[in-house]
């Protein structure tokens, strides 16, 4: 009898919580249904004490990931409940062997979601910009998602160890440093850093990042166009 009643209720619990996220889900507000949604969300900065431990760490790993790819993007990016993912086309595969140039792939990252806080809305995205269609970016990628069988395109898991998004953008950017108006947070208007690559609370933590991207673009060369 004590059986059964443990398992009614966890029936019932597992049920009433699926109920409820259900009903928090819909109270959700899709604020990218609104073309303008960039124009006052903020974005969060790098902090300066943390580059350079985390710079040598992901130089030290990235080499190793199971995919390292060159990337082309198809489409914007989706966001899905508490996450996202977009679409790339591979341009060049410099380790693994699961893809090819040409394939089509979604990219996913625990670093991507829009946060919504009480004050503000917030672009989370490992501290790295939008990935957008004019550029192409080195990617390191971990493992293949468990989705729906025989999803199409697949979806892929960047190399999420790092508090750095591990993308890198084969092209050069010109970057705004922000000095955050509140000392608990390093947020910053996204409208006035949107042309950046990489979000930084100083020009110190950009040099540290910077010489990052350098070495890993040199070791990883664009040589294939899928086209």
């Amino acid at each position: 009898m004590k059986l059964r009643l443990l398992s009614c209720f966890t029936v019932l619990s597992i049920l009433a919580a699926a109920i409820f996220g259900g009903m928090k889900r819909q109270s959700y507000t899709d604020i990218t249904k609104d073309s303008r949604y960039l124009e006052s969300i903020q974005t969060a900065e790098f902090p300066e004490a943390l580059i350079t431990d985390c710079c040598d760490k992901m130089m030290a790993s990235l080499p190793d990931s199971q995919l390292i790819l060159r990337v082309s993007v198809s489409e914007e990016i989706e966001y899905l409940f508490g996450t996202g993912r977009q679409k790339v086309r591979v341009q060049e595969v410099y380790a693994g062997n699961d893809l090819e140039i040409g394939d089509e792939i979604y990219l996913t990252s625990r670093h991507w979601c829009l946060g919504f806080g009480d004050s503000y809305h917030s672009l989370e995205r490992g501290f790295i910009n939008l990935m957008t269609a004019d550029h192409e970016y080195l990617v390191f990628l971990s493992h293949r998602m468990d989705t729906l069988e025989n999803e199409t395109p697949p979806v892929y898991s960047m190399v999420d160890d790092f508090l750095i998004a591990p993308v890198f953008c084969y092209q050069t950017h010109s970057h705004v440093i922000l000095v955050p108006a509140d000392e608990e947070s390093t947020a910053v208007p996204y409208q006035k850093v949107k042309d950046n690559e990489f979000f930084a609370t100083s020009e110190f933590t950009l040099d540290v990042w910077k010489k990052l991207k350098s070495r890993l673009l040199s070791a990883y060369p664009r040589k294939e166009s899928a086209g």
